[in-house]
């Protein structure tokens, strides 16, 4: 059965990620963001604790932080594009179940949007790492990128996704943006309201980036209730990304329920 699907699930993935790739909205969104995260980077003068890695794991930061809600404000419409161009009767007469078709259409689309973003990291971790003059350094990129951006793209892309099944694509748009700052970095001494950041409950992997690479502390640890936010450790950290993954998976079986063809006409 998996020999007959993974044809089906590669074309799907191929033909999100050629669509996403002609969309201008990546590139006028995330080329110059990105631009300016990088030139901040190179311009921000002085001594990095940690060096070369330590510059790493900054741009690793800001990038997060900066091109994760972007990345979901332009992937919002994944689930509800094949409804909007009525293909779900379409895609449901193919012979691969539901989540298959799903996993081909979000992970070809995401696929695409990080692509600028991981390169950009890659690149930049590459030229640290000749001028340190230590390979490992592009190693732990890698990984950076695979256990910090990665996993904070998924989840929000998937929950801006749900968003826009049951709300109007324009708000699912403006609330993944608000959630995610809300819960990611969100400062409760200058507006006192709850949030879970700083805690094992925000999307934003904070903890892995301290606990599994050295970022400095930020807001990991520092949010409330005290039993959320524990201190960041190697422990923690894994906590939090199987937290993470939890939740995209949740949001993936919600979005791959909203291709049911019965559901799908019933909102159209």
């Amino acid at each position: 059965m998996m020999v007959k699907l993974s044809p089906l699930v590669r074309g799907t993935f191929r033909y999100e990620f050629v669509m996403v790739a002609r969309r201008r909205s990546l590139w006028l969104a995330t080329v110059p963001l990105l631009g300016l995260v990088v030139i901040g980077q190179l311009t921000s003068g002085g001594s990095v604790a940690g060096g070369a890695s330590g510059r790493i794991v900054n741009l690793m930061t800001a990038a997060t932080l900066l091109m994760v809600p972007g990345i979901a404000v332009l992937l919002a419409d994944v689930v509800v594009r094949v409804r909007r161009l009525h293909l779900v009767d379409l895609l449901e007469s193919c012979p691969a179940d539901r989540r298959a078709r799903v996993a081909g259409t979000v992970l070809g689309s995401l696929a695409m949007a990080v692509s600028p973003t991981v390169i950009a990291i890659l690149v930049f971790a590459a030229v640290e790492a000749v001028r340190a003059g230590d390979a490992w350094l592009v190693a732990r990129a890698v990984g950076a990128v695979a256990c910090v951006l990665l996993p904070s793209v998924v989840v929000m892309v998937a929950i801006g996704a749900v968003a826009a099944v049951y709300l109007p694509i324009a708000v699912a748009r403006a609330g993944v943006v608000g959630l995610w700052f809300w819960a990611s970095a969100w400062n409760s001494s200058l507006i006192p309201l709850p949030s879970p950041t700083g805690t094992l409950l925000s999307p934003y992997t904070a903890y892995v980036n301290v606990g599994w690479f050295g970022a400095p502390t930020g807001w990991a640890g520092r949010g409330a209730p005290e039993l959320l936010s524990p201190a960041p450790t190697a422990w923690t950290a894994l906590l939090s990304l199987a937290l993470i993954i939890v939740v995209a998976v949740a949001m993936l079986y919600l979005a791959a329920r909203a291709m049911d063809p019965v559901r799908a006409s019933s909102r159209s």
